[in-house]
């Protein structure tokens, strides 16, 4: 998503870049390119800072200012699917019991062998059967939890990509 400068961003873009567009003289699309221009040079900046903001427009000092704006708000996935993570937390505790704890971090071909783990959940949930027989706990439920666990993995890759392109001087 491209960024939109706030409106004191763009004041002072337009006092230092812009001003001559306030007169007939301006073309409009060599200040467009101007303004873009403006914008990812903010965007990369903040991206390199990791600038965090308070969604309400304060600054870091002010009284009441927390600096959260565009970070996940998790207790919408926690609060609002509670009952469901409970479920797909039975699954973890059943899978700790029966191998080991946190032992599936090393199966061989592990986002593979989750993601096969969750199709057969899957089809065998659309054949009409809710509950897992060994477990007695909802086909949906492992899907979940095969799911985290492939997903696990994937974030482990794409960051392990990000770190192996960070320049360390």
């Amino acid at each position: 998503m491209a960024y939109r400068p706030s409106e004191k961003e763009f004041k002072r873009f337009i006092e230092a870049v812009g001003a001559q567009c306030y007169s007939d003289a301006c073309d409009p699309d060599i200040y467009s390119a101007q303004v873009q221009q403006y914008a990812d040079e903010i965007n990369r900046k903040n991206d390199m800072l990791k600038i965090e903001r308070d969604p309400g427009g304060l600054s870091p000092n002010d009284p009441g200012a927390k600096l959260d704006a565009g970070k996940p708000d998790i207790d919408l996935v926690l609060g609002d699917f509670a009952v469901a993570l409970v479920e797909v937390s039975k699954v973890g505790t059943y899978g700790a019991k029966k191998y080991s704890e946190s032992g599936w971090k090393f199966v061989p071909n592990a986002q593979r062998r989750y993601l096969s783990a969750m199709q057969r959940h899957y089809f065998t949930y659309k054949d009409d059967e809710l509950l897992d027989p060994d477990t007695n706990l909802s086909h949906l439920a492992h899907m979940a939890w095969n799911a985290l666990a492939a997903l696990t993995f994937e974030l482990e890759k794409l960051n392990a990509k990000k770190e192996s392109k960070t320049w360390t001087p």
